[in-house]
């Protein structure tokens, strides 16, 4: 009796092995053969930009020299990446952002007379969001792009309170999803330019922005923290 028991007992621990063995290889098939996300991911994000009103050199200098006008910034993200299965998605966000200009700064506005900010530093926040497109390799690669017309954004605090932001993505950035799907990261920046415009639909540019940039989010269906100032 003694020697069923112990069989039995082998039996059954064999197939426990058997099967979390199976469950794991069908897992990572299909996170391996996974080519779309779908869910809501909330991230935080930093990093620093150089706005460039007479635009970039080749070493990508601003083109007005020291003294500008340009200005350095350091900016915080915290926001909701949402993505649908069919290659579409949204990024929320709340942006604060501490500005340092140059000594000639802020540029004039087509058609605007120079505005008297002078080089004080400052500090903004403001609340965005744009449509995105997106591809997923097999290993986890995502490549977003900029769907042109779609920025939306509103500075709640800083000199510019009130305003309205509109920026667009001149090229591809990109991300990467972890291998079980409740992580991601997204990055950007140097070749990518972004560009400050004067309309909506994105079709007046006033000038380019060069972004280094990373931001992580984990998984929140349905859960994900609500945007406070």
């Amino acid at each position: 009796m003694n020697g069923n028991i112990r069989k039995m007992a082998v039996f059954v621990i064999v197939a426990a092995i058997a099967m979390i063995t199976v469950v794991a290889m069908a897992s990572a098939g299909d996170i391996q053969g996974r080519t779309s996300i779908q869910g809501q991911y909330y991230f935080i994000g930093a990093g620093p930009c150089l706005l460039a009103p007479g635009g970039f050199n080749s070493m990508l200098q601003p083109n007005t020299g020291k003294d500008g006008p340009w200005a350095m910034t350091d900016a915080t993200w915290e926001g909701v990446y949402s993505f649908k299965p069919n290659g579409e998605g949204t990024f929320h966000a709340i942006y604060r952002v501490v500005d340092m200009p140059s000594l000639k700064w802020p540029p004039a506005a087509p058609g605007e007379e120079q505005p008297t900010l002078g080089s004080v530093p400052n500090a903004g926040a403001a609340e965005i969001s744009w449509k995105f497109s997106y591809t997923l390799s097999e290993k986890g690669r995502i490549t977003f792009q900029y769907e042109t017309g779609t920025y939306s954004g509103i500075w709640s605090y800083g000199p510019q309170a009130g305003a309205p932001l509109y920026l667009k993505i001149s090229g591809p950035y990109y991300g990467v999803l972890s291998p079980e799907g409740n992580n991601i990261v997204v990055t950007w920046g140097v070749p990518l330019q972004l560009m400050v415009t004067l309309d909506p639909t994105n079709q007046i540019d006033m000038f380019p922005i060069l972004c280094n940039a990373v931001q992580q989010g984990f998984r929140c269906d349905g859960k994900c923290p609500e945007l406070v100032y």
